[in-house]
């Protein structure tokens, strides 16, 4: 019997089969694959945003409410860097549109924002060095201090190596930062360590070093910390957003024991005045001279404007040349000479801490005014402005260019350090968690936040202070029986009128405002709704109102009462909105926001904008005392304090995390609220 074997039709069938089979078990696995990764992108970032989440609740348990709470809002089109900056900001003309120019997410629309959010405070608690300090030595020479040097805490003595350096004091940064991986060591001058500086060469052309920067040259100026200005050019641009960092400084709030070079005039007890040079001779590897510094100085420059003995003797740094200590920024300290106190009498009196040793109240007339819009500065000769400029210069930055302001505060974060040297390590550490694109933060108060009311349960009565009122003639006068009704989500109390201390009855604006949203409920605050796209709203809205176009007027004007509007959840336009609260008496919305509209701090004076909004709250010490006794002849009045900032109930994280491996293309939105602390009493 004759046997037959496979037709080439069979074999061509079988390998089809074959082929097949292999093909869906390989999609198979292909698929099984990707859940895989994004089961594990998912469960990392779960893991990554439970850490950060207990990470911030850990700090903000641990506030000072006798410091400063500063929020700053900043949102940054996806587009922003295809509009070219011109070299100076007076130049006129048209932007120039550079189409090459890289989203910063390109996994969003062209117009969508992202958010840049910063918030920093102040706390109290145990918190040590992260910086290894070793023996005394090292590469940098021992008339600089070496390496590493021994920390005292606010205190007089010997200073001593210990193995844990601590301070019962800090200050906190939350936000993005900053990568600069092509700042490495110079192997011909490895003493050396080079930092970030500005971008721009002048006066009139610096930007500050931001997360959404880009560039297709190197522009990015450099300095050598500690030592000067390097003179060489980096290429400044950032990673795309979904590998953004989010960074948590901590700087510890110490004096390090050191004193002043000879350089400069009579050394002090403590390392604590505030710009008494950043040079070399004073400027100690693991210390800064304090929070803010003068002006914007490269590493190992002192400001040239003031002598040394100015620098001692002088009330210190006027408001508009007030920033960010670089030292700080560039983290390559995380430790300064400052205290809480001692900040404070730097923001409120412009004292150094020569001035320490006297008598002082906070609650003194010897203090600055709060705002601008308060009256004549006594010390306008010396330019140091305001309290509610002062915390924001000293914390964000000045404004030197009219596109600068508050964008001087994003600290350097590494992934990884840029070398193996001890001293690079410091880069790293402010870094929480890497791949970030976005951080919004939100605050609120409750409802009937900031009401005083008598025991018989009805509005306390108080006095506003004197001032211009707008009747006319206008006059100088005082207002008084204003029902200090705070925060609500009720109709305003404004049952009886008021009176002037001439006798005559005014009738308040804004008597009258009744919420008309259902279910009223107080929103959340910060940059608003109106300037989004739909799909990008969460609920927020100003104190001012809903429009990045409105501006707050001060009770000084005198507005008793601000209706607090929010756009519809469905709104189309940015003009359907609703009353859902009332700010009135003692809140004074003017005092939180300043008075101006959404700032755009890139604008030039051509008009051009680049599509970055800034928003900032500012809450200063005084967050529980809405009035003072002032006492005459027969008895006394309650007079509203114009520094009374209700500090928030809670504050809102919404941030953006990705994998490593961007197996989760889109990241995924975590969001948790934390409340504050309440003060005590």
């Amino acid at each position: 019997m004759r046997q037959r074997a496979f037709t080439l039709i069979e074999l061509l069938v079988s390998l089809s089969v074959l082929l097949v089979v292999i093909i869906a078990t390989s999609r198979i696995f292909g698929t099984t694959g990707k859940v895989a990764a994004i089961g594990e992108a998912s469960a990392d970032l779960q893991a990554t945003a439970t850490a950060v989440e207990k990470v911030i609740r850990s700090d903000i348990e641990r506030i000072a409410r006798d410091g400063v709470l500063a929020i700053q809002c900043v949102a940054v089109r996806n587009d922003v860097n295809r509009f070219q900056r011109p070299a100076s900001p007076t130049a006129t003309g048209s932007t120039a549109i550079v189409s090459t120019a890289p989203l910063l997410n390109p996994t969003l629309e062209p117009t969508d924002f992202i958010r840049c959010d910063q918030i920093v405070f102040f706390g109290r608690g145990h918190e040590a060095s992260q910086v290894f300090l070793g023996t005394q030595g090292g590469a940098i020479p021992a008339s600089r201090g070496g390496d590493e040097y021994a920390l005292n805490l606010f205190g007089g003595g010997t200073s001593q190596i210990t193995p844990e350096i601590t301070s019962s004091e800090f200050m906190v940064r939350l936000g993005h930062g900053l990568q600069f991986p092509s700042l490495l060591v110079d192997v011909k001058n490895p003493d050396l360590r080079p930092d970030a500086d500005t971008l721009g060469s002048s006066p009139s052309t610096l930007i500050p070093l931001v997360p959404w920067m880009w560039s297709n040259s190197p522009t990015m100026t450099s300095a050598n910390f500690d030592v000067g200005a390097s003179n060489i050019k980096y290429m400044a641009g950032q990673p795309e957003a979904r590998q953004w960092v989010m960074s948590r400084q901590i700087t510890l709030l110490a004096d390090d024991g050191n004193t002043q070079s000879s350089t400069y005039a009579t050394a002090t007890a403590k390392n604590l005045t505030w710009f008494h040079g950043l040079g070399g001779g004073n400027f100690f590897p693991n210390s800064a001279t304090g929070i803010a510094q003068y002006d914007i100085q490269s590493a190992g420059t002192a400001p040239a404007s003031m002598s040394p003995v100015q620098k001692e003797t002088t009330l210190s740094i006027p408001h508009d040349k007030m920033f960010p200590n670089r030292a700080i920024i560039s983290s390559r300290v995380d430790t300064a000479a400052t205290s809480i106190a001692e900040y404070r009498a730097f923001v409120e009196t412009g004292s150094t801490s020569a001035n320490l040793a006297k008598d002082f109240s906070f609650d003194s007339t010897s203090r600055l005014f709060w705002s601008d819009e308060e009256g004549a500065d006594p010390s306008e000769s010396l330019k140091l402005g305001n309290i509610h400029d002062r915390i924001f210069n000293s914390l964000f930055g000045g404004n030197i260019s009219s596109r600068t302001n508050g964008l001087w505060g994003y600290p350097r974060a590494e992934k990884v350090a840029p070398s193996m040297d001890r001293r690079d390590s410091k880069v790293s550490l402010p870094l929480l968690a890497g791949n970030c694109s976005s951080i919004q933060i939100d605050w609120t108060w409750s409802n009937r936040t900031a009401q005083f009311e008598t025991p018989e349960g009805t509005p306390l009565l108080a006095q506003l202070p004197a001032s211009a009122v707008l009747t006319s003639p206008a006059r100088l006068t005082a207002i008084y029986d204003v029902p200090l009704a705070g925060l609500t989500t009720q109709e305003w109390p404004g049952d009886q009128p008021f009176k002037s201390d001439d006798g005559s009855v005014i009738s308040p604006k804004n008597t009258k405002i009744t919420p008309t949203a259902s279910g009223n409920s107080i929103p959340w605050f910060g940059l608003p709704d109106s300037m989004f796209p739909l799909s990008q709203r969460s609920g927020v809205t100003r104190l001012a109102g809903p429009l990045i176009s409105d501006e707050l007027t001060p009770l000084s004007a005198p507005f008793y009462a601000t209706p607090i509007r929010i756009l519809k959840p469905s709104a189309a336009t940015a003009t359907d909105i609703v009353t859902v609260a009332v700010a009135t008496p003692p809140i004074d919305c003017a005092r939180i926001e300043g008075v101006k509209a959404i700032s755009n701090p890139q604008d030039t004076t051509s008009g051009i904008k680049y599509s970055v909004y800034t928003y900032q709250a500012i809450f200063g010490p005084n967050g529980d005392k809405p009035y003072r006794e002032a006492k005459f002849p027969g008895g006394s009045e309650r007079v509203l304090r114009t520094d009374y900032t209700p500090w928030p109930t809670a504050l809102r994280f919404t941030i953006t995390l990705h994998d490593p491996k961007l197996a989760l293309s889109q990241g995924r939105v975590f969001q948790f609220v934390v409340e504050l602390p309440k003060a005590e009493k």
